[in-house]
């Protein structure tokens, strides 16, 4: 998909540096979007747990 050639001048040097920064900062924004999405549904599940626990808790009192 992606073909680079070998740079032949000063400028061109500098613009492969910046695509592979470019390519590293993006590498670790979608680490760190993976790591919010785990966190957040992580915090789901607790939330999920606390809902249910009190939803159990209004039943039994009813009973």
């Amino acid at each position: 998909v992606f073909s680079f050639r070998i740079p032949t001048s000063y400028s061109e040097g500098w613009n492969l540096f910046d695509i592979a920064k470019f390519g590293a900062l993006l590498e670790e924004l979608l680490i760190n979007r993976q790591d919010v999405k785990s966190k957040m549904s992580k915090e789901n599940v607790l939330n999920n747990n606390e809902t249910d626990r009190e939803a159990v808790d209004v039943l039994e009192s009813c009973v």
